[in-house]
């Protein structure tokens, strides 16, 4: 279904005027408790949307998506998963940080993952260590649903505050007391958030009631209603985005699988041009609060980083079958303990999958053995010209340089 945005400019007026009569009288249509505006303009226009075909195709093909990516990651061994979701959890929060402006690289945040990771009490910090730890929460389920404004400023606060300049820091109770405007690359205002404390709070209490209510509604659809009202509210100077997405993220782990609900940054980053348009276009008048084609761009969104993800666990996969066959093959493991091909395949798995070398305490951690029994295992392969150590507290072991090329 065209967007009336889009069926304003292919059709004659009176047409237009027709289609919108129609829509707006159409049966299926689900209406929302909030109305928007374009810039610049004083009418408003109750949000809504019409479920079709289209719409309905792309939530199952996400759905069964959703359970490939399940299946390819429960076939990676221990060690691999817990590499590959570091290294997927470093993408989401690059991607999110590049959407907005915020320079940052795979590396700091990788070492700020790695230290959420191990240990999330420590008094050590790096720069997106807060960022890393929430998202490492989300995805091992232990942050509850928001359900009220003060609870969107705590995770304003977790993943955003930190990275805001001074001049944008929040001035009021939850939210900002000014107002912000939205401008393109080329400075050019496009949007004005909402006004006023009271205003902002009452419309984060409305796109709530939507993200906890509406039962009759797919939940990946609320996402992307719910993403679209948060970027129109605008309720904080700077950190809007990266803010929303975790959201978004949070609710998506509650009824999809954890590599889908931390790939969407990835792929609006790949597509932010079209991104920011599609709000635009929903923003307009012409468009007269329908929803539809921010629906599906967002559903396409969360498709494509669906379909980034499973390819990269395919090469994964067999890079992990590559490893294996050739420590099968490996003579100097012959007649050797199993641990000696269980340590070396571990490292040869992370290798893969990140850039991290190992310590002795994480290698009795994997294999399940003291550290004493780690530590030999480890300095007996570097005696077969297997493994090579670095630095000395803590020492850290990997593969001698080349062992895991494959391509």
């Amino acid at each position: 279904m065209e967007s009336l945005y889009k069926y304003y400019y292919n059709n004659e007026q009176k047409d237009y005027k027709e289609e919108v009569k129609k829509r707006l009288s159409a049966p299926s249509r689900i209406e929302f408790d909030f109305k928007v505006k374009q810039y610049k303009r004083e009418d408003k226009h109750r949000l809504y949307f019409i479920p079709t075909l289209k719409m309905i195709k792309m939530v199952e093909a996400i759905a069964k998506r959703d359970r490939l990516l399940d299946k390819y990651f429960d076939a990676l061994p221990d060690s691999a998963r817990e590499a590959f979701e570091r290294e997927v959890i470093t993408n989401e929060l690059f991607s999110t940080n590049d959407l907005e402006g915020v320079k940052s690289t795979k590396r700091e945040i990788a070492e700020s993952v790695k230290l959420a990771k191990e240990n999330k009490k420590t008094k050590k910090t790096t720069r997106f260590l807060s960022m890393a730890n929430s998202y490492l929460s989300l995805y091992l389920n232990e942050i509850k649903l928001p359900s009220t404004p003060q609870d969107i400023r705590k995770i304003y606060e977790k993943i955003s505050a930190s990275e805001v300049e001074e001049e944008d820091k929040i001035d009021g109770k939850y939210f900002r007391l000014d107002g912000v405007d939205v401008k393109t690359s080329t400075g050019k205002v496009i949007h004005q958030g909402i006004n006023g404390h009271e205003n902002i709070i009452i419309a984060i209490d409305k796109m709530l009631d939507i993200l906890n209510g509406y039962e009759e509604i797919s939940a990946i659809i609320k996402v992307a209603v719910a993403h679209y009202i948060f970027g129109y509210i605008h309720p904080f100077y700077d950190g809007n985005g990266r803010t929303s997405r975790f959201i978004n993220s949070l609710y998506l782990s509650k009824s999809h699988s954890r590599l889908t609900s931390i790939s969407l940054s990835r792929a609006i980053n790949n597509n932010s041009k079209k991104y920011y348009e599609i709000f635009e276009h929903t923003n307009s008048t012409l468009n007269a609060g329908e929803l539809n084609e921010f629906i599906e761009t967002f559903l396409e969104y969360i498709i494509k980083g669906q379909e980034e993800v499973k390819n990269e666990l395919v090469i994964k996969l067999r890079l992990i079958d590559s490893a294996f066959l050739k420590l099968s093959s490996e003579k100097k493991l012959e007649n050797k303990d199993q641990k000696y091909f269980d340590a070396l395949f571990i490292i040869g798995q992370i290798q893969l999958f990140t850039d991290n070398d190992l310590t002795v305490q994480a290698m009795a951690s994997y294999l399940e053995v003291a550290e004493i029994t780690a530590r030999k295992v480890l300095n007996d392969l570097v005696d077969m010209g297997l493994l090579e150590v670095e630095g000395s507290r803590p020492k850290l072991y990997k593969s001698i340089e080349g062992y895991f090329d494959f391509e």
